[in-house]
């Protein structure tokens, strides 16, 4: 167990004093709070500084995960809305069924449970503050107006795809796609989740995943292709309204940056990277959960063997396993994402065979 802080430490925050520890996590997500909660486990000393006021919150996921992965320790099954069974793929030239595991969950509860552990663990959590990240490992925390100095040890960067961590040290995304998600309420409930290709959604696809009555509706698109991923989403929505499967309506939607370059340089000195700070979210589908916790529990554990013993080499030892782990596969699948959005220029029937290559639906995603 990890030599416990004070969640909030209040003298220090209201003196706008200086916090000394052994690994800072910036980021609350999964990445940042399984990295937490391994390294106070292995007894560290852990502070986690997350910008949002509220952990999880907005989601801007569509919330599948693969069902061995909610087998690890630790997974929050609470967080589980329903289990799916198969993908159906839509595209231009018909549709395909394939088994696709997993299960849905909520995400915001997933990230609030996740970050309860790690807090339950020994680690310290700081949100609705922002960190300024310092070569030497330092920070400064704005903690409600009030400047809060921190030196770590170690610094793990689980600030999502924009990360500053990432920046400080060099490694950063670069590519990326935009997605828009709607909460939709469904006709009738499904047991499926869908995906919908288009050469009018160039680098990216449509999904309804479905949670109970209500689903995630969403669409992702290549920065910089010229469409607009809420004109995108509000298409999308009613063409399947129109089909009987959702119930239209308006409403705040969500979304954000998806890092679809493939996997980054995760360590430099002191500094790891971890999710989607890592680009360890995968190109083609954009799924990042599994991966971030995955990476983020041993970002954790090398951060703690590094700063408790003080021999820094220890670092090493993360940045061999995500290479071995997720390097390949996501390095490939960043050429096949490549590949289909230039193909999406083409006709119809040119990116629908280039799908069946190219999309991890098909048997022949494995082979090509």
């Amino acid at each position: 167990m990890g030599r416990p802080f004070s969640n909030r430490f209040p003298g220090a925050v209201a003196g706008g004093g200086r916090l000394e520890c052994d690994v800072l996590v910036v980021g609350a997500g999964p990445a940042g709070s399984a990295a937490a909660r391994s390294a106070a486990a292995a007894g560290a000393r852990v502070i986690v500084a997350e910008r949002r006021r509220t952990i999880g919150y907005p989601a801007r996921c569509a919330g599948f995960v693969p069902r061995p992965f909610m087998s690890h320790p630790g997974i929050p099954g609470a967080a589980v809305i329903q289990p799916v069974e198969r993908m159906i793929t839509h595209h231009p030239l018909g549709v395909e069924e394939s088994r696709s595991v997993g299960y849905i969950v909520e995400r915001e509860l997933f990230d609030q449970e996740l970050a309860t552990s790690a807090a339950a663990a020994g680690a310290g959590i700081m949100s609705g503050c922002r960190a300024s990240i310092r070569e030497d490992g330092s920070a400064i925390l704005d903690v409600e107006g009030a400047p809060v100095a921190v030196h770590a040890q170690v610094v793990i960067g689980a600030d999502g795809p924009l990360s500053a961590v990432g920046r400080r040290i060099g490694s950063f995304n670069r590519s990326f796609a935009l997605g828009a998600q709607w909460l939709v309420s469904l006709v009738r409930p499904l047991a499926d989740i869908h995906v919908f290709f288009d050469r009018s959604l160039p680098g990216g696809y449509g999904w309804l995943f479905p949670r109970d009555d209500r689903a995630n509706l969403g669409v992702a698109v290549a920065q910089g292709a010229g469409v607009r991923p809420l004109a995108a989403l509000r298409k999308l929505a009613g063409d399947l309204s129109a089909r009987g499967l959702i119930r239209q309506q308006a409403g705040p939607s969500t979304g954000g940056l998806i890092p679809v370059g493939g996997p980054l340089a995760c360590r430099a000195g002191s500094f790891l990277l971890a999710g989607d700070a890592a680009g360890h979210c995968h190109p083609l589908t954009g799924a990042g959960i599994a991966t971030a916790f995955q990476g983020g529990e041993l970002a954790g554990e090398s951060a703690a063997a590094a700063a408790t013993s003080g021999d820094s080499d220890l670092l090493r030892q993360y940045e061999e396993e995500m290479e071995e782990m997720f390097a390949g596969p996501l390095r490939r699948a960043a050429k096949r994402r490549a590949h289909l959005y230039t193909q999406a220029r083409r006709s119809d029937r040119e990116f629908s065979l280039a799908l069946r290559q190219n999309w991890i639906a098909f048997p022949e995603y494995a082979g090509a």
